[in-house]
């Protein structure tokens, strides 16, 4: 449901706001695109959620993304990449990247970001992080 997309956007942000590490050293973001239809795609983000999201980040939250992979992205994904790519700025078009579906995920992470990095079950690989960064601290 829509309102639940929001708390949770806001809930994690603020968890990130939060953390020490995230501010200090950014954070990557790994999202997997295997599931997504492009119908789903289009309708994914209700327009009033979409703006109340764009109002909060644009220019007032203080979270440094330093990368952001795309994985299992389907076909249509790198021409729908390719029409948005003009009006990226150039430091978010260095920041997000695609992860081929042809390569490895595990040897591409594991390259990328460590196996230290991901938590363990995440996307059904296999990892060594000692907690999940919200799980550990505010879950118990």
């Amino acid at each position: 449901p829509p309102k639940d997309i929001l708390r949770y956007f806001v809930w994690f942000s603020h968890i990130l706001m939060l953390d020490t590490k995230a501010q200090e050293n950014g954070i990557i973001f790994i999202e997997s695109l295997a599931h997504i239809k492009f119908k789903d795609a289009v309708g994914l983000m209700p327009h009033e959620i979409n703006a109340k999201i764009k109002r909060l980040t644009i220019g007032i939250l203080p979270i440094r993304m330093k990368q952001m992979y795309l994985s299992n992205g389907p076909g249509w994904m790198k021409f729908l990449m390719a029409m948005m790519k003009p009006f990226m700025s150039r430091k978010v078009r260095k920041r997000v990247r695609m992860i081929p579906a042809k390569r490895d995920l595990q040897e591409e992470l594991d390259n990328l970001v460590g196996r230290d990095s991901i938590p363990p079950g995440f996307a059904e690989l296999e990892g060594n992080a000692d907690e999940s960064v919200i799980l550990g601290k505010y879950i118990k």
